[in-house]
């Protein structure tokens, strides 16, 4: 099983497909990018990032589980191979696209942040802002990569979680002693980093705890220990019908629950920091279990057109949604945006992301053995998604400016009339008085 954040191709063909997942992946995207356009409006849609988290490591590692090669020094270095192949080749597109645009709209913001989007490209992003003191919460950052700092927790994580099984492969010839013996790797292991979480956290300095692999971490071991104890086989298997009442309620009652914490939560809620963020994982991964049971309601869901494509689009959003949110902003959006160019960013999002999909990562889900005769294709892939991009780009920042050119214009023009019309009211006045002398003398 390959499918994880990075990879949602929706594969008819694949009877273990968790298509409740789909749906998943569609509401944590959701919550985050409302997040990050108005967080007054949903201040703990950052929970989203946390259903990412279990999604990615529960598939991830079932993957890595599966993977009987993955045993030897090669079989861990093609592991891991693959999954830079999957994952930075969309995250490179963007920096480059990104730096292309602040080169020409604005270079003042590329010398701030060039730096950002290199620490990103390596998968270290949230270290980098650790080491800068970057306030993730600040809605209205200047930097556009900021928000790379998750995919460096993951890998990282992904990559510890890849050399535990590796060593566990070599070292143990029994599956039952090695699933054992992993997960109480895991458990120990995520004791351990909760309680380091809980002494890490300093109420001046939040986003240490927030960015941290250290203190993230055991996020991604729930999900690779929910790996160990369920299957996409078992979650693929239809329940007695009977069941089903009791599937459907406890999904709709979980959602509900995930949906009011996003709308009650905070930054300022401070025991998420001391581990307190283990909570809402175990609700994510209730959530994954119960929303994946086959012929339940979100599996249904999760069969529609509309959600699929979401759930193949859900990567791309979120790697775009955050640089547009950011370049787009205006010089007088100072505490929230305007909802007159809210539509635009959120076109803008969705057709990057749609391109980003078509023009790479379905591309790169292609598994075959690069030869010189893909340098065409892929060359035309990449063109192909620097043309859309420049023509939205160029398009969004003539029109925009545009806008404000003939906005601050009507504003001059009322100005004028206005002091016409006071210089106009005090003639008649002083002409009225003029008058009124006249008579009286």
């Amino acid at each position: 099983m390959k499918n994880d954040i990075n990879n949602n191709e929706n594969s008819n063909s694949n009877s273990n497909y968790l298509y409740g997942l789909n749906f998943l992946r569609v509401l944590a995207i959701i919550m985050i990018v409302i997040y990050h356009i108005d967080p007054s409006f949903l201040p703990g849609g950052f929970i989203g990032v946390n259903l990412f988290f279990i999604i990615s490591s529960y598939l991830v590692t079932s993957s890595l589980l599966e993977n009987k090669d993955l045993y030897t020094r090669e079989g861990l270095l093609n592991s891991i191979k693959h999954r830079l192949k999957r994952i930075l080749p969309p995250i490179i597109t963007l920096i480059s696209l990104i730096y292309i645009y602040m080169l020409l709209f604005n270079k003042d913001l590329f010398k701030i942040c060039y730096s950002d989007g290199l620490f990103g490209a390596g998968l270290l992003g949230n270290w980098w802002f650790i080491f800068k003191k970057v306030d993730y919460f600040d809605s209205f950052a200047k930097s556009p990569f900021n928000h790379l700092w998750y995919l460096g927790v993951q890998e990282q994580a992904l990559l510890i979680i890849g050399i535990i099984i590796f060593i566990l492969n070599k070292k143990l010839s029994n599956t039952w002693k090695r699933k054992q013996y992993f997960q109480w790797i895991l458990l120990g292991a995520s004791i351990i980093f909760i309680a380091l979480s809980y002494f890490v956290f300093d109420v001046h300095n939040i986003n240490r705890s927030y960015y941290g692999t250290d203190t993230r971490i055991y996020e991604l071991f729930l999900g690779a220990f929910l790996a160990t104890i369920v299957n996409s086989k078992t979650l693929s298997k239809k329940e007695d019908g009977k069941n089903y009442i009791f599937i459907n309620l406890f999904s709709i009652l979980l959602i509900g629950i995930f949906i009011f914490l996003s709308f009650n939560l905070s930054k300022f809620s401070f025991w998420l920091y001391k581990g307190g963020f283990f909570l809402i994982d175990l609700l994510c991964s209730l959530l994954l279990i119960n929303s994946c049971k086959a012929g339940g309601v979100v599996e249904k869901i999760g069969k529609t057109k509309v959600i699929s494509l979401g759930a193949k689009i859900s990567f791309g959003v979120y790697l775009w949604h955050y640089p547009i949110l950011i370049l787009t902003r205006l010089p007088f959006e100072v505490k929230q945006m305007e909802p007159n160019y809210l539509l635009i960013r959120l076109a803008l999002i969705i057709i990057m992301a749609i391109s980003s999909y078509i023009f790479v990562e379905k591309f790169n889900k292609i598994n075959y053995r690069f030869h010189p005769s893909k340098l065409k294709s892929f060359a035309f892939r990449i063109i192909g998604l620097v043309a859309v991009f420049i023509f939205l780009f160029a398009g969004y920042e003539f029109s925009v400016k545009a806008d404000i050119y003939n906005k601050q214009m009507e504003e001059k023009q009322r100005i004028l009339e206005e002091k016409n019309r006071i210089e106009r009211e005090k003639k008649a006045i002083e002409e009225a008085k003029r008058k009124a002398e006249r008579k009286k003398s």
